[in-house]
């Protein structure tokens, strides 16, 4: 029974998390000043799920301050699929392999950070 509980309370927070930051494009277009709050609040939710360390969150805050820079212009679905691609690859190698499946296992969070969400 609490097997269960635990893993309903883990399911909702998973989806939680991944429905809740995701910043709309027209946002980021009309407000890229704002590029490096949004970055900063995915290092915090990154590091809430997967206890990052100091050097990986300093890493990741400029991956995603790059990713979100990149997505306050205007761009089409192959330029977005491209960063989302390149922004995977480089959470990859930050993480490790470990940190990279545990975070992987949360696909909505996962698109999210990555900007594959956009891409929907």
């Amino acid at each position: 029974m609490k097997k269960i509980i635990t893993a309903v309370l883990f399911l909702f927070l998973g989806l939680n998390m991944s429905a809740q930051e995701l910043v709309p494009l027209k946002d980021l277009q009309s407000n890229p000043n704002e590029v490096r709050i949004y970055s900063d609040k995915e290092v915090i939710l990154l590091d809430k799920q997967l206890k990052l360390s100091t050097e990986q969150a300093k890493e990741l805050k400029e991956i995603l301050y790059s990713k979100y820079k990149n997505l306050s212009q205007e761009l089409n679905s192959d330029q977005i699929l491209q960063i989302s691609q390149g922004v995977r690859e480089r959470i990859r190698i930050v993480l490790g392999s470990e940190k990279y499946t545990e975070l992987a296992k949360n696909e909505g969070l996962l698109n999210i950070i990555t900007g594959a969400a956009y891409l929907n």
